[in-house]
C-alpha cells in the first residue's frame, strides 16, 4: 500500500508592501491623528459644563481630566465613550 501525497504545489508569491499600501497606511494614520486632535479641541469644550450638566451625558469631572491628560495623538472622545458605557452598565447592574 502506497501513501499518496495530497497536498498541492502552489506557488503562491508571498505578499508584497508596496508604495501605495504604505502610503495609504501613512493616509490612515494622519487622519487618525487630525481625528483626534479635532475631537480634543471638542472635549475641552465640555471643561466648561457643570458638574449636573456632566452627569446628564454620563461623564464625572474625573473622566473628562484622565482623557485629556492621555497623550497629544490619542482621541480622548474614545476614552470618554468607553468611561460613559462602563458606568451606565454598572448602574444597570446593580437596578
Amino acid at each position: 500500500m502506497k501513501t499518496i501525497e495530497t497536498r498541492p504545489d502552489l506557488d503562491i508569491a508571498p505578499a508584497r508592501i508596496t508604495a501605495s499600501v504604505v502610503l495609504k497606511a501613512m493616509a490612515y494614520r494622519l487622519l487618525a491623528v487630525f481625528r483626534a486632535l479635532r475631537n480634543r479641541k471638542q472635549v475641552m469644550y465640555l471643561e466648561d459644563f457643570t458638574e449636573e450638566q456632566l452627569a446628564d451625558i454620563g461623564l464625572t469631572r474625573g473622566d473628562l481630566l484622565n482623557s485629556l491628560e492621555r497623550p497629544w495623538y490619542d482621541d480622548p472622545s474614545q476614552h470618554l465613550s468607553r468611561s460613559a458605557w462602563q458606568r451606565r452598565t454598572r448602574i444597570r447592574s446593580r437596578a
